[in-house]
């Protein structure tokens, strides 16, 4: 590979001036396979019986090639990642060389390497600190918000055959967020099923709806609080009040 300095060198300062050129995208492949000649390099001292997996020079090199297509497929191509890989590896009781699939799995983050619980832990947690959430000290962020988002008063008086389904969900879409590095906020809502709600549920549901349209009809969705509502709705009803009190 050139270097920085043959490369510069041939860049021509004096041309004039116009929209810059499609840059090359780096070699991933060749990144890859320099990658992969460091793992393996490793995986000799770490799996005492690599021998019995790479015979003869052809199986080791078919066997580099095929770890380079993985990693390029499946996106590990940065060192931080091999690094998380080999740590896992170093852990590991066997005298055996993974396979590409397994060690591509422990480049990646998983949910207790970030201190997320199970989801079967997350929900007795969810439920034990339904009750009193924002004093309860939570395992992880996560948690609470997958909690948030499911409802606490589900949590506390819906069955676990109601509502753990709904919370695995949330559960979920957190877990992703956090290993990818995203936001826990605004995960989207699941679609509820009227069929498992109880009637005064329902009920509670629909007059709520019918109170939003009402506030956003009268200009009102730009209130803070309840009571500057409160103050708008009796301006809006003393208005249609004539001096000799009747309504019009």
């Amino acid at each position: 590979m050139k270097s920085t300095k043959e490369i510069i060198s041939h860049i021509n300062f004096d041309q004039p001036s116009c929209p810059p050129p499609q840059t090359a995208q780096p070699d991933v492949s060749e990144h890859a396979a320099q990658l992969v000649n460091l793992i393996f390099r490793e995986l000799v001292g770490i799996f005492p019986a690599w021998k019995q997996a790479f015979a003869d020079p052809e199986v080791l090199a078919s066997a580099k090639r095929n770890w380079t297509k993985g990693f390029i497929t499946h996106g590990v191509v940065h060192v931080e990642q091999v690094r998380k890989g080999l740590n896992k590896a170093r852990g590991m009781d066997k005298d055996f060389v993974p396979s590409v699939g397994t060690f591509i799995q422990w480049c990646q983050p998983q949910p207790e390497d970030v201190g997320l619980p199970s989801p079967a832990m997350a929900y007795r947690e969810a439920c034990d600190h339904s009750h009193n959430p924002m004093q309860a000290h939570w395992s992880h962020e996560g948690v609470k918000v997958a909690a948030q988002e499911t409802g606490y008063f589900e949590l506390k008086t819906r069955t676990e055959a109601e509502v753990f389904p709904l919370f695995k969900r949330n559960y979920a879409i957190v877990t992703r967020r956090v290993l990818a590095g995203e936001s826990l906020n605004e995960i989207p809502k699941a679609l509820t099923n009227d069929g498992q709600r109880s009637l005064a549920e329902q009920n509670e549901a629909y007059f709520d709806k019918q109170h939003q349209q009402y506030v956003e009809s009268s200009g009102l969705s730009h209130l803070k609080s309840a009571r500057e509502a409160l103050s708008a709705i009796r301006n809006l009803l003393s208005d249609t009040v004539t001096e000799s009190g009747t309504v019009q």
